[in-house]
């Protein structure tokens, strides 16, 4: 099988599974369900994949990786990595749900604490935002990076799980004074 046909069918299989997440949660999609969807045999799934849990983590660490590539573009002193996170995640809140209510599923949040981290250490030596001011003058830089990228991130799993009831707009704000370590006046 050549490479373009092994890559095409993975393809498939992880557009399907994607679609089925955002209709569904991870715990009620069964392997029959996403053959269905991609249109293929079962055997063909078990070529690509030992379980459908094999297949979310290889699903989880591409929407990591491709969140990160999309809230790059256009990251600007007007618009942070955070703000740039918050809208992505606003547009794809279902998918996000879905992989992680109801099956325990920290995969995709650990990807994002640890790129998250990494992203904001880059940032902080092209910006000079007061959150970039801080990270650079730490002692500590990387450890602050993964400070704030775990808080965040914990932040946004509540709010996709409905425990904090706010707007995109108003957890936007939040994210902003946070960064500035404003207090509210």
């Amino acid at each position: 099988m050549s490479n373009c046909t092994r890559l095409r069918t993975q393809i498939i299989i992880k557009d399907a599974f994607m679609d089925l997440l955002k209709e569904t949660t991870f715990t009620s999609i069964t392997i029959n369900h996403i053959c269905e969807k991609a249109m293929i045999h079962r055997s063909t799934f078990y070529r690509y994949y030992e379980d459908k849990y094999e297949l979310l983590s290889d699903v989880t660490n591409s929407m990591a990786i491709n969140l990160f590539e999309q809230t790059n573009q256009g990251l600007d002193q007007e618009h942070t990595l955070f703000e740039r996170i918050i809208e992505h995640v606003e547009v794809n809140r279902a998918l996000f749900f879905n992989i992680t209510s109801k099956n325990d599923s920290l995969e995709l949040y650990e990807t994002l604490i640890h790129l998250g981290a990494e992203q904001l250490y880059t940032n902080s030596m092209k910006f000079n935002d007061p959150l970039s001011k801080q990270i650079q003058n730490s002692d500590y830089p990387k450890v602050l990076c993964d400070f704030y990228s775990s808080g965040f991130f914990e932040i946004v799993k509540k709010w996709i799980n409905h425990e904090y009831p706010l707007s995109k707009e108003e957890l936007i704000q939040a994210s902003r004074s946070f960064q500035n370590n404003e207090p509210k006046s």
